[in-house]
Formats: C-alpha cells, sequence, structure tokens
C-alpha cells in the first residue's frame, strides 16, 4: 500500500514487521515493530487563532 491515503477513525492501528519511516507532528521518526496505534483524543489539542 504505497503512496498517500485519507482515513476517518476514532483511532488506527498498524501491524508491521520492519522498522517503519513515518513523519508525525513535522518529526521524521522510525516506528518500531509489531504494532504501532494513533488515537484522536477529543479536547486534547488547543489550537489558538488571531481574530482576524
Amino acid at each position: 500500500m504505497k503512496g498517500t491515503h485519507e482515513l476517518q477513525a476514532q483511532w488506527l492501528e498498524l501491524h508491521f514487521s520492519e522498522p517503519l519511516p513515518a513523519h508525525l507532528d513535522g518529526n521524521s521518526v522510525v516506528l518500531e515493530p509489531p504494532v504501532a496505534r494513533f488515537e484522536v483524543v477529543p479536547g486534547a489539542l488547543t489550537v489558538v487563532v488571531p481574530e482576524e
């Protein structure tokens, strides 16, 4: 499964057998096998924007 994919979910769990290069929040990382889980936590992020 190569390329870019768009998903909507409350959580995503990836299962893989080799280290997986990834880009998270502007940082290059390597995810270690066997599994990585990503979860959306409502209200966990505060975003400040200009009033204009």
